[in-house]
């Protein structure tokens, strides 16, 4: 969590995990790209606090595909 609000720093947890499977030698190589541009995408399409809707996923996966 960060600030007073309560919302989730999902690019300090994105970059925990990728740091994980780095660790475990679990190479993110595309994958690390890709999730960067969906946490990306998804920042864009939410308010503050907000959580990541299945509709953003399911468009950015779509954009993606």
């Amino acid at each position: 969590m960060s600030g007073d609000s309560g919302d989730i720093d999902f690019g300090r947890h994105l970059e925990a995990y990728l740091a994980i499977r780095d660790a475990l030698g679990l190479a993110a190589g595309v994958r690390a790209h890709l999730l960067r541009g969906f946490l990306d995408h998804a920042r864009g399409a939410m308010g503050p606090g907000s959580p990541i809707r299945a509709q953003t996923a399911v468009a950015w996966a779509r954009d993606h595909a």
